[in-house]
């Protein structure tokens, strides 16, 4: 595994005296001697993903790319994954969030302007051009439709975007021609959701992933709620994890998820970027009505808030928000 640096879109002189005395901290004290070396043997060269100032969400975009939201650089980044280099920057007036891509459309959550963005992409002549925003703006001057779009996912098969607003605590769904469909909330009946992350879809059982922080004080767990495509509650993934106020992380199976993403073979990929960790569940083995089998834990990822898997090479591919890296795992997704 590897993490890759950036050089940032300000001031040459500011990044390198706010990123140099880090990297001497991390080469100084920060890196134990046998995970360096493992990491020597393991880990592809380095290549720099250029202009990351805090890289927030990451998504699949045109074949062999990847889009990188950064809401302080106010760009979404489309990466080479191979090289992991920055190939063109699409500049965005506003907070970008959430990001996902269907055919030549992307699909930008900005929280500055309330709205999803829609812009129509041409790889070719690397241009994006806004052409539209999803739901109807309340007044013309007024708040949009959404309050915080914080993540997006899409099943392209079912033509449906589904948009977590963080802000109203809401999932709101629309089809692939932005027509607004539906909106509900990612709870459990009778049961308020704590701190909402992020949202997949596992399009083969046709259902909605959130992660959900939890609030150990109210008696609700971290976990992974999971809902159908109308908003009925299905189950969970029940976490049981917390950290204290003095940050002491509990030893349970997880604290703070984040990110996640599902394959067609029924696993599931989540973050904690609390315990640094990627866990791997196996939603064809569920062991009660709030868990499901781990079959797989990486370390090496705190701070990172979202992933992507590449279904053809195995590889997995996350933000490390705090760090404003690239972490890359060459087959890391691969399930023996």
């Amino acid at each position: 595994m590897r993490s890759y640096g950036s050089t940032g879109l300000g001031s040459l002189a500011l990044l390198t005296s706010r990123t140099e005395p880090i990297r001497r901290r991390i080469r100084s004290r920060w890196i134990p001697l046998a995970p360096a070396l493992l990491c020597l043997l393991t880990c592809a060269p380095i290549a720099t993903a250029q202009g990351f100032v805090s890289p927030t969400r990451i998504a699949e975009g045109a074949p062999g790319k990847l889009l990188v939201s950064d809401y302080a650089a106010e760009a979404i980044f489309v990466v080479d994954k191979q090289s992991l280099q920055t190939i063109w920057t699409i500049p965005i007036k506003g907070t970008p969030m959430g990001v996902a891509r269907l055919g030549l459309l992307m699909f930008v959550g900005n929280e500055r302007t309330e709205s999803v963005e829609v812009y129509e992409i041409d790889e070719v002549k690397q241009k994006a051009k806004l052409s539209s925003t999803l739901g109807p703006r309340l007044t013309d001057e007024g708040p949009g439709f959404f309050r915080r779009p914080t993540d997006i996912a899409i099943d392209p098969g079912a033509g449906l975007i589904f948009v977590l607003d963080l802000g109203d605590r809401l999932i709101k769904v629309f089809d692939a021609s932005g027509n607004f469909i539906n909106t509900f909330p990612p709870a459990v009946t009778g049961q308020p959701v704590s701190f909402v992350a992020a949202i997949e879809v596992d399009v083969v059982r046709q259902e909605i992933l959130v992660t959900d922080h939890g609030n150990a004080a109210a008696g609700i767990p971290a976990r992974i709620l999971v809902l159908n495509y109308t908003g009925v509650y299905q189950r969970q993934i029940n976490g049981n994890g917390y950290v204290d106020g003095v940050g002491t992380v509990s030893s349970l199976q997880f604290a703070r998820p984040q990110g996640l993403v599902a394959d067609r073979a029924g696993h599931v990929f989540m973050l904690d970027p609390v315990l640094g960790t990627m866990i791997v569940f196996d939603e064809n083995t569920i062991l009660d009505a709030d868990n499901v089998a781990v079959i797989k834990r990486l370390d090496g990822f705190g701070s990172c808030t979202d992933l992507v898997l590449d279904a053809n090479s195995g590889d997995v591919f996350a933000v490390n928000n705090r760090m404003a890296t690239l972490v890359v795992v060459r087959g890391g997704g691969s399930i023996q």
